[in-house]
């Protein structure tokens, strides 16, 4: 049987749904790419109580020259992010947590 992320080929689908960003390395160079930039997107702690509200952005890891690090930056919707952390890599897309 054939899976629905299957059909749709993961660079097809982000260039339809995903937002124009500029990725610049932390090294020099930059690339523009798409992405899907979340903002506003709650941390609830242990108790239920939202602990921080920040940025989220999505990317395929095969659209970047290097590995994201820590430093890195990228410029979405005319905002300017900084990469914080990593939060998820599934070995095709890779979640970063950014700060303004």
């Amino acid at each position: 049987m054939v899976q629905f992320a299957d059909l749709i080929p993961d660079a097809d689908l982000m260039k339809s749904l995903g937002d124009d960003i500029t990725y610049q390395y932390s090294g020099g160079g930059s690339v523009a790419i798409k992405a899907y930039v979340e903002r506003d997107v709650e941390k609830v702690g242990g108790d239920g109580y939202t602990v921080e509200s920040r940025t989220e952005i999505e990317l395929l890891i095969a659209d970047l020259a290097h590995y994201p690090k820590r430093g890195d930056r990228i410029i979405a919707e005319g905002d300017h992010f900084e990469v914080s952390s990593e939060l998820a890599n599934d070995g095709k897309y890779i979640r970063l947590a950014v700060k303004a």
